[in-house]
Order: structure tokens, then sequence, then C-alpha cells
């Protein structure tokens, strides 16, 4: 082989290796920069751009128990609750409604009225009236007289609302309750305490067991008179007792009386 051939065979291999290298650092940097550019878990990692828990997790930014809770916002027993509306207190004490009605006086309403008692002490003395009543139910319990005459009798505070649909005065209001405070000393001190009502007021009658009663008449200071429990036993009749001008209020008022049951 000639000196001029050799020479070229040694060039060849010097630009084929030449060739070689800079394609495998081509690769080399290609395969870097993919690395560079497109590595999940560096630039784009699920878990730390778009990850649940960490940017958009329920429990984080619209989890209900954070910032749309039911119970914080809109709880129905905060604000619609039926054991709101069915109970209230006196002193600390709190009242049950045993039942609610109106009266009306030629086709036209007189007053809504809502009965209440003390809800302890009426729940204690529940089981006589059941006992009468033959049983616990409410169709048992406000069938016949048993019930007006457990609310009548009842050593318990009893709370009367009564909202006005129209004017009353002070004379009709006191016919009302003179028939069945007829012949009691004390009835003046009670019937007294009656003024004239304006349509929308709410007036507020409290009797005690110890004979007191209390008149707080559409937001005036309330008025007291001490009687007797005769007195309060008479007053609540003219409502609840046997020969009242408005048996429909009488029923309404012990509609539910079951809720002693509860």
């Amino acid at each position: 082989m000639t000196r001029t051939a050799m020479m070229g065979i040694t060039a060849l291999l010097l630009a084929t290796v030449a060739a070689a290298g800079g394609g495998g650092r081509a690769a080399q940097a290609a395969g870097a920069d993919a690395k560079d550019k497109s590595g999940a878990k560096d630039k784009s990692g699920a878990k730390d751009k778009s990850g649940a828990q960490d940017p958009s997790g329920a429990e984080d930014k619209s989890g209900a128990k954070d910032t749309s809770g039911a119970k914080d916002k809109s709880g129905g027993e905060d604000k619609v609750g039926a054991r709101d509306k069915d109970r209230r207190s006196v002193d600390g004490r709190p009242l049950i409604r045993v039942g609610a009605g109106s009266l009306t006086a030629g086709g036209a309403k007189v007053y809504d009225m809502a009965l209440w008692v003390d809800e302890q002490d009426a729940k204690r003395a529940f089981p006589a009236l059941v006992m009468r009543a033959g049983g616990r139910d409410r169709a048992r319990l406000i069938r016949g007289d048993h019930a007006p005459a457990f609310l009548i009798w009842g050593r318990f505070t009893k709370q009367a609302v009564l909202k006005f649909a129209r004017a009353a005065t002070a004379q009709e209001l006191r016919g009302e309750l003179e028939p069945a405070l007829e012949g009691m000393k004390e009835s003046e001190a009670v019937l007294a305490l009656l003024g004239d009502a304006a349509a929308g007021d709410e007036w507020v009658l409290t009797t005690g067991d110890n004979g007191q009663v209390e008149l707080a008449a559409a937001g005036a200071p309330a008025k007291k008179v001490v009687t007797s429990p005769k007195v309060v036993r008479a007053l609540w009749s003219a409502w609840l007792g046997p020969k009242v001008d408005a048996p429909e209020l009488r029923q309404a008022l012990i509609g539910r009386i079951d809720a002693l049951a509860r």
C-alpha cells in the first residue's frame, strides 16, 4: 500500500470517529434538554400544582364543613326548627306549647292564642293524665275532659300568648272572663289588669301555682296581682272549662298535649 493510500484511510477513520462523537454529544444534550423541559416530577408534577389535596382540595377550600356547612349558616334548628317555636321560657324555666287556636266572634277572628306550660313540672304530673285518659297517644289524651282538667288543675306555671287580629275593648275582654270569675272576691283585681287592645297587639298572660297573675300587654311593663290558686283555676276555665262559649278554641288549646309524652 502506498503512502498516499494509507494517509487517505487514516483521514477517513478520523472523520468517522469525529462524526460519531459529535452525534453522541448531541444525543446526550437532547436527552438532558428533554429531562429539563418535560420532567413531570420537577416542573409539572401532579402532586405539586394540580393535586386535589394541595391547591384545590375539597377539605381545605370547598369542603362543606369549613366554608358552606349547613349547620353554621342555615341550620334548621337555629332559624326555623320546630323546637324553637314550641318552646320558650319564664324566669329561666322552659315552657312547652301544648296547643294553639283562634277566638272568633261574628265570623271574624278576635285573637290567636297559644298555651304554654312549665315543661318540667307538667311532665312530672303527666302520668296522672295518662292514667285517666287510658293511654298516652294523642287520640286518647284529647278525648273528653281529661286534658282540659289537667291543665286547669295542674300545679305548674301556665302562659297564654294572645295576638289580636282586631281591636277589642276592655269591656269586651272582661266580659269574656267574668262568668268564670263570678262570685270570687279577687275577681275585680284580675279583671282590672285588662285594658283595650289594638289590632296587632300581643298580650302575655302568666299564672303561677302560688296564685299570681301577670299580664304584659303590647310591650308595656307587666302588671301583677296575687290572688289564690282557686282564682287561677277559675281564670283558665274561661278557655278550658266544660261550658265555654268557644269549644273549638278549647279543643285547639290541648291539640299538642301529647308533646308532654316526648
